[in-house]
């Protein structure tokens, strides 16, 4: 694994290990506030009663003034400025709490100041030099973001002047596509070789129209697509335009399940598919046996699908047909009654035992717990053209279970109208993601989703 992959990894559980070092700040600024006040580090009652409720008090008000959101391209004032005012209103909080409670009388109001002030410096200057370090680390190419730009020349060329002049940022211009000289009906073609990380659409708000145009041929595209608007019409933007780099932007498209919502969504997929993998073991050997003995060929079935960001990864069945050709970019869907269905892979698919070799994919993180199903590749590039924003489930990774399947949107989809549905339902769920959504379509599963009438 090179440089980048370390790097990037670092960077994407920063905002985890900021809340690890805020914690731990707050403790150890309370034993320096002793030390300084009263000459010891012996903490007294009182103290100890304080410290833990304003550990939790300052994560929920850091977490709600988003100091722990992305840092790429946002360092400096505004973050700063972010840290103390977070700081200021758990403060607040816990004054008014001393007050009414009446623990102020017991409580030393200069421990308690040092202490404040010590926890606001720790909290600064920690991030100060994490910041430092990743920008010194992206200004010499070391965990890059690649950008894919599109629009007039002269709008390109200023974001890309603006990300050259702040290479801390790790943004780098990937490649071009000018709309004044190139055919849109190119566009697709063009974001999908150049393999970025980012679409960002540079256009003056007086041209909007094209911008329609634009998302259009951008709805198969399984990239975050970020609008950045000319410095011109920035007056109608006021404060609801994002600044990276000094650039000014509207973000367009982009799924929730990023930053520290992709750490929990990981850990929730690995214990829980490890634990299933594990507590599914024996009855998994029973089925091996038994799709061995009822027809010839492989236990296992493999099949190419798309995974997060639209690439492609091998999925893993119990082999439920007996084997049998298919047409090259051609996938039949089994249907009612089909004779390529074994009498056992009939059982396996119907109780969906057929899917438990996917909680091995979800371990190794290819797939979730819960997500949109993955259809095969050739129905991918059938739909795309026919069912809107149909590729947009690729945001997240496909799932083993999915709000579709669990409001019985299973089996084939014979009709366009079912893929519709199914489609409504996967996008749904990635704009409504949370955790607890994720827990209550698992125990839909549990008790209406393994069995279905559908799954032939």
């Amino acid at each position: 694994m090179n440089s980048n992959s370390y790097t990037h990894k670092l960077a994407a559980i920063s905002p985890l290990l900021f809340r690890l070092g805020d914690i731990i700040g707050v403790f150890a600024s309370a034993y320096v506030a002793q030390y300084i006040r009263f000459g010891n580090i012996q903490l007294q009652h009182s103290f100890y009663i304080l410290v833990l409720p304003t550990t939790l008090l300052l994560l929920t008000v850091t977490n709600y003034k988003h100091v722990y959101t992305s840092l790429r391209g946002q360092y400096g004032f505004g973050r700063a400025a972010q840290i103390f005012l977070s700081w200021l209103i758990a403060g607040s909080i816990l004054a008014a709490y001393l007050v009414f409670t009446k623990l102020a009388e017991d409580t030393s109001r200069i421990w308690l100041g040092i202490w404040w002030l010590v926890v606001l410096v720790h909290m600064y200057w920690s991030r100060a030099i994490v910041y430092a370090v990743l920008a010194f680390l992206r200004s010499r190419g070391v965990d890059l973001k690649k950008i894919h730009i599109i629009g007039r020349e002269a709008d390109s060329e200023m974001v890309s002047k603006k990300l050259v002049n702040n290479r801390w940022s790790g943004l780098e211009v990937k490649e071009v596509f000018d709309i004044e000289k190139t055919d849109l009906t190119l566009l697709e073609y063009s974001v999908l070789k150049a393999d970025a990380d980012e679409v960002w659409i540079c256009l003056p708000l007086t041209q909007s129209g094209q911008l329609h145009d634009i998302l259009e041929r951008l709805q198969n595209i399984c990239r975050s697509v970020r609008f950045v608007p000319n410095v011109e019409d920035l007056r109608l933007l006021n404060h609801d335009v994002q600044q990276v780099a000094g650039i000014n932007m509207i973000t367009l498209s982009a799924g929730p399940i990023s930053g520290m919502n992709a750490l929990i969504k990981r850990a929730e997929d690995f214990l829980l598919g490890l634990f299933f993998l594990l507590l599914s073991f024996p009855v998994m050997l029973i089925v091996a046996l038994g799709v061995k003995c009822s027809s010839k060929g492989p236990i296992f079935f493999k099949q190419l699908r798309h995974g997060a960001d639209g690439r492609e990864i091998y999925i893993y069945k119990f082999r439920s047909m007996k084997q049998h050709e298919e047409l090259a970019g051609n996938v039949t869907q089994a249907m009612k009654q089909d004779p390529r269905v074994t009498k056992f892979g009939s059982f396996i698919r119907r109780t969906s035992l057929d899917e438990f070799p996917q909680f091995w994919n979800v371990v190794k993180g290819d797939m979730s717990i819960v997500g949109p199903r993955p259809h095969a590749l050739a129905h991918n590039e059938l739909y795309k053209g026919k069912v809107e924003s149909y590729m947009a489930r690729h945001k997240v990774k496909p799932g083993i279970t999915g709000w579709a399947q669990v409001n019985g949107l299973r089996g084939e989809t014979d009709t366009l109208d079912k893929m519709k549905r199914r489609v409504e339902f996967d996008l749904y769920y990635i704009d409504n993601w949370s955790l607890w959504f994720d827990f209550k379509i698992i125990i839909m599963t549990l008790f209406t989703g393994l069995i279905h009438k559908n799954a032939y």
